[in-house]
C-alpha cells in the first residue's frame, strides 16, 4: 500500500457477508464478533471501508445489472468448500423459513455492528507513535 500511496481501501463485503461471519466466529472461534465498517492497520497508515456492508447481496446485484455493472462470481478455489460457505448455507437456510427473517437478522446485526463500530477501540487509540 505505501509503493502506490494507498490509505484507503474499500471491500466489497455486504449484509450477507456480515451474517456469515458472525455465525462462522461465533460456532468456530466462540467469539461474537462480525465486521468493522471501518478499521485502520499500521498505526493508521492504511484505512479499511465496507460501505456495503449494511446491504444484503440481492439488493446490490440488482442495483448492478440496474446500472449495467458487471457482476462477477468468486474466483477462489476453496469457494463453495469452506466453512464460510457452510455458514452462508446455514443463514439461507434459517432466513428461507419466513419472509422477515433475513430482514430481521440484517437488521439485528446492522444495528449490532454499528453499535460496536461507535465505541471507541485500539483503532482510535493513539499508536505507538502517540499519534491517533
Amino acid at each position: 500500500c505505501r509503493q502506490y500511496r494507498v490509505t484507503l481501501l474499500a471491500f466489497g463485503h455486504n449484509a450477507d457477508d456480515l451474517a456469515a461471519t458472525f455465525f462462522l466466529n461465533l460456532f468456530q472461534n466462540g467469539r461474537v464478533d462480525g465486521l468493522s465498517g471501518r478499521e485502520s492497520f499500521f498505526g493508521g497508515r492504511l484505512t479499511v471501508i465496507r460501505p456495503l456492508l449494511l446491504v444484503d447481496k440481492p439488493t446490490i446485484v440488482r442495483a448492478a445489472k440496474a446500472w449495467e455493472l458487471p457482476v462477477f462470481s468468486n474466483p477462489c478455489p476453496m469457494a463453495g468448500k469452506s466453512m464460510r460457505h457452510e455458514a452462508e448455507t446455514w443463514v439461507r437456510t434459517i432466513c428461507a423459513g419466513g419472509k422477515k427473517r433475513g430482514v430481521n437478522l440484517h437488521h439485528a446485526l446492522g444495528r449490532w455492528q454499528l453499535g460496536k463500530d461507535a465505541r471507541p477501540g485500539p483503532e482510535t487509540a493513539p499508536d505507538a507513535a502517540g499519534e491517533a
